[in-house]
């Protein structure tokens, strides 16, 4: 059983590597491996996260690749953050 968990968590840091969003099964999360770390978005939240802490709460879940219209917009990511940045 842990080989199998060790297997899926290869797989889906595979997944991540071509730096295609990905969306995870049953949870309305995109994800997207940005430089070193995993980006999520969600309608409630949006996190960066570590691959280790990732893979820790996030490993266990299905993913699949989504159309890129569908997936994090870096160009208004980048410009989300920056407004951010410039009001607090």
């Amino acid at each position: 059983m842990m080989s199998d968990t060790l297997d899926h968590a290869k797989r889906l840091q595979a997944m991540l590597d071509t730096g295609r969003p990905l969306r995870l099964a049953g949870l309305p999360v995109l994800v997207q491996k940005k430089g070193d770390r995993i980006a999520l978005s969600a309608p409630e939240y949006t996190l960066r996260l570590d691959p280790e802490d990732f893979q820790k709460l996030y490993g266990s879940y299905e993913a699949v690749f989504v159309e890129e219209k569908q997936g994090i917009d870096a160009e208004k990511d980048e410009e989300y953050y920056a407004w951010r940045r410039e009001k607090q």
